[in-house]
């Protein structure tokens, strides 16, 4: 006997223990893939429709805590952003009215100034013509 080599006793050998492999199925190509174009399409539409569904879910949590949900109902951060954003809406809206007013301000004084110049224009040319 040699060493290392196993005696009857040991029973058979670890080669004769182990099953057949199982011959393996031929793997696909990628190129040959069929639906793998389908599939990319089917995962992006899916990406997509969970993202519009969170801007969804994000949209209408602000619009309830602008609509003034009860305030024991929301948590001290929703209540502060809630505030936060109305504070900027105001501040929009009045930034943007200011703007609205200041423009029509700007535009009847160009109007005034235009007509003045106008009216000055007719004065002086009525006093050079001579009557004749």
């Amino acid at each position: 006997l040699e060493v290392g080599s196993p005696t009857p006793s040991d029973g058979p050998s670890p080669e004769a223990r182990k099953p057949a492999p199982a011959p393996s199925p031929a793997p696909a190509l990628p190129s040959v893939r069929r639906g793998s174009g389908d599939e990319r399409s089917a995962d992006r539409a899916r990406v997509a429709a969970e993202k519009l569904a969170e801007r969804e879910q994000a949209a209408l949590k602000i619009q309830a805590i602008l609509r003034g949900m009860p305030q024991r109902k929301l948590l001290k951060a929703q209540r502060e952003a809630a505030i936060s954003i109305q504070r900027s809406r105001v501040r929009a809206v009045a930034m943007h009215q200011y703007a609205n007013v200041r423009r029509s301000a700007t535009l009847i004084q160009s109007a005034a100034r235009r007509q003045g110049a106008r009216r000055k224009r007719r004065g002086l040319q009525q006093g050079l013509r001579l009557p004749g």
